[in-house]
């Protein structure tokens, strides 16, 4: 049967091997053989004699020994550093708690390390002054810009756009990404981020210049990305628009100052209604336009514009009532009531018909001046709005007033009146107030 190598078995005695016989001499000569914390020509001598007389022993630790203390001995001569090294190899078969005792004993034993001299100032000069100067001289570096291009350069080259022959160097390759990095244009969500605190772009300066900064400039003030989080959170930015013009130019210092004054509840929130279309140069685009919500004020104004719209109302509903064409219309309907007249005969007056057969009076229509349409306030509102136009996309939006609003935005609290739909194809929004009535304005 072949045996099983060494070390690919446990050296170290086990409690059921140091629970026999063989197990226990072995472990009590060791332990007395490094009590002192030494080796000595007659302890390995010793040592020697037992494992050859015990070399049949089912014991692995017994033949890992037998086989280090052989080594040492066929040199004819044992070193000191023979020595150390048959004692770590002793201490690596012993248990761990006997292990942990040995080693003790034998730091204590070996003694300090030598230190060298302390150099004076003296001895600095002398060896200043017999050293020649090529002797400070730097050993030449091998020209790394000389060697072939690595196929990692190669790749982030064609990533960048760029070409290179196949043929060009390390330092080729070095300096044409450093040029390619510098013309590539700074990242959309990067120009976001610059707007956002209206950081203008150098010359120099490409994505990894402007990552630099934006990492230098947040870890300043860390607020600083604590005010752009609370920016992208209230316009509903998750990381997927790339439109740099989203974010208005330079409103970073507000939302920094909120953030230094208590959070984001510090003062109002921005309303994600408040959305409108600036204009950047010639071109219209979408911008996101920072205001407050509201003040009371404001509601009280508009409170005041909902009661005159009433009065109105109601002023056009009683002119109506008391116009002449109505007064006109009562007078036709009402029957003629019956006067007292003489007995009449057929001789000297003709018949007279019945008053109740008498034709009713008409009016001329084109004297009488037009019924006015009475509307209740919801239409009357939601018709005098001003519809600018519509935005199509993932969420719709129309815009009134120049504000944009989506479905389910409040455009008036007097009335809650709110949007329900948007049909940016057919131009088309719809309306609710509170008491579920629907109105629908197409813009022409």
């Amino acid at each position: 049967m072949k045996s099983e190598p060494l070390n690919s078995r446990r050296i170290s005695l086990t409690k059921r091997q140091v629970a026999e016989e063989t197990g226990a001499a072995l472990l009590a000569l060791l332990n007395d053989i490094l009590a002192d914390g030494k080796l000595t020509d007659g302890e390995i001598s010793r040592l020697h004699e037992w494992l050859d007389d015990h070399r049949s022993a089912d014991l692995p630790a017994v033949g890992f020994l037998a086989e280090a203390v052989e080594s040492i001995i066929a040199k004819g001569l044992v070193s000191e550093a023979d020595k150390h090294d048959l004692h770590l190899a002793i201490e690596r078969v012993l248990p761990i708690t006997e292990r942990g005792i040995s080693k003790a004993a034998r730091l204590s034993a070996e003694p300090p390390p030598e230190l060298p001299p302390p150099i004076s100032k003296e001895d600095l000069k002398d060896m200043a002054a017999s050293a020649s100067h090529d002797d400070f001289r730097e050993p030449p570096r091998p020209n790394w810009r000389s060697d072939g291009m690595t196929e990692p350069q190669l790749h982030f080259i064609k990533s960048l756009g760029g070409s290179i022959r196949s043929s060009a160097t390390k330092g080729e390759a070095s300096d044409l990404i450093e040029s390619l990095l510098h013309a590539k244009p700074p990242t959309n969500r990067q120009q976001m981020v610059m707007r956002f605190w209206a950081h203008s772009k150098q010359d120099s300066e490409g994505p990894r210049e402007i990552s630099e900064w934006m990492d230098a400039f947040y870890s300043e003030d860390p607020d600083r990305k604590t005010a752009w989080e609370l920016f992208k959170q209230e316009a509903e930015d998750d990381g997927l628009q790339g439109d740099p013009m989203r974010v208005p130019m330079g409103v970073g210092p507000q939302y920094l100052k909120r953030v230094k004054e208590g959070g984001a509840d510090a003062i109002p929130r921005f309303r994600r209604a408040n959305l409108r279309v600036a204009c950047d140069g010639v071109t219209p685009r979408r911008q996101i336009v920072v205001e407050a919500e509201p003040s009371s004020a404001t509601y009280t104004f508009a409170a005041i514009i909902g009661a005159l719209a009433i009065a109105v109302v109601v002023y056009v509903v009683v002119v109506s009532q008391n116009s002449p064409r109505k007064q006109a219309m009562k007078t036709a309907i009402n029957p003629i009531q019956p006067t007292s007249a003489p007995e009449r005969t057929a001789e000297n007056n003709p018949v007279i018909p019945s008053p109740r057969a008498a034709t009713p009076a008409t009016v001329p229509e084109q004297s009488l001046p037009p019924k006015p349409r009475v509307q209740d306030p919801t239409t009357v509102y939601v018709m005098e709005l001003k519809l600018g136009g519509f935005i199509g996309g993932r969420v719709p939006r129309v815009m009134i007033g120049g504000n944009l609003y989506r479905t389910g935005d409040l455009i008036d609290p007097q009335n809650e009146i709110t949007v329900t739909r948007i049909d940016p194809e057919n131009r088309l929004a719809e309306f609710t107030d509170s008491t579920g009535k629907t109105i629908r304005r197409v813009l022409e």
